[in-house]
């Protein structure tokens, strides 16, 4: 329960934060940190996609092009049963491209040292250009 408590209690002040303009003058604090932290995971769930390709293309074998079974064939020396699982595990996840495709988000939304760069950016995006 105190997780729980404490949960809520996190969610309480970043609703606040939300709610509240004198906090927030710019828009949502949870909009703009979330934008770039997504940015961020995508960029990581893609690093690690293009990383294990040349694995998966190296273990994927179909015995039957006919059909649908296939198997992986392990890296030398992974014997240990929890090992062979995981590592099934991984390249199935492998086998397609990761939900989201890869994108940017606007550098305002990434935080700027100066402020000022930031609302002219705003007004630049509002204004259209």
């Amino acid at each position: 329960m105190g997780a729980l408590k404490s949960d809520m209690s996190i969610l309480f002040h970043l609703g606040r934060i939300y709610e509240t303009p004198q906090l927030d003058p710019a828009g949502s604090v949870l909009s703009y940190h979330g934008s770039a932290i997504a940015e961020f995971l995508n960029n990581i769930r893609w690093g690690i996609y293009e990383y294990l390709k040349p694995e998966f293309a190296r273990s994927f074998t179909e015995d039957d092009p006919v059909s649908i079974a296939y198997r992986f064939i392990y890296p030398q020396h992974c014997d240990n049963q929890v090992a062979r699982a995981m590592y099934r595990d991984l390249m199935n996840m492998v086998r397609s491209e990761p939900y989201l495709p890869k994108f940017e988000v606007t550098k305002y939304l990434k935080g700027t040292s100066n402020n000022d760069e930031f609302f002219v950016g705003l007004l630049a995006v509002a204004a259209g250009r």
